[in-house]
């Protein structure tokens, strides 16, 4: 009886769950190959220094300034809609018929776009979150003095960008969560 129990037991939690997950997968156009040109286009995507369009590089007196991630609406509507682009590419791949190992390597960027989507729509950090500027902030208390020569200017941009910060934060945290508000 606890052998049959047992077998049930993982068929139930493991065959089953595989066998919808293998029913839900997309039968499209879309190769392997396209799928590794997406992750290179959903990395430089996610990382604001390769979008130009996507940083503040100035401060108000038109200095340089370390480069600041926009989080303006402007640019929220822009990276959502990248994003839906490579999700609607991500649908079109035909994913049922490859081996194994390169179906998991399609949810794991799956999983990867579905975080960048639920940190875009749900968890918003530059409006839930006062870290979200604080850190970047503190990081410059740590610089080892004294700096010179391009240290030295580093140090400025870093320096420049924190009224930046500050008028972001300000204009963006409306929606602080419990636990950061006192």
């Amino acid at each position: 009886m606890t052998k049959i129990c047992l077998v049930l037991f993982l068929v139930f939690t493991f065959a089953i769950p595989f066998a919808h997950a293998q029913a839900a997968l997309p039968a499209g156009k879309g190769s392997y190959e396209d799928l590794v040109r997406l992750v290179e286009e959903f990395t430089a995507y996610r990382d604001p220094v390769t979008d130009p369009g996507g940083q503040i590089t100035r401060d108000g007196q038109g200095r340089a300034i370390r480069p600041v991630t926009d989080v303006s609406d402007e640019a929220l509507e822009r990276r959502r809609q990248a994003l839906a682009g490579f999700q609607e590419r991500i649908d079109d791949m035909n994913v049922a018929a490859w081996p194994l190992d390169q179906k998991v390597d399609w949810m794991a960027v799956r999983s990867r776009l579905n975080q960048q989507q639920f940190m875009l729509d749900k968890f918003q950090p530059w409006s839930r979150d006062p870290g979200h500027y604080a850190d970047r902030m503190m990081r410059i208390a740590f610089t080892g003095l004294p700096v010179e020569g391009e240290d030295k200017a580093m140090l400025l941009e870093a320096l420049r960008s924190v009224p930046v910060l500050v008028k972001q934060a300000r204009g963006r945290l409306d929606d602080v969560a419990a636990d950061y508000a006192d």
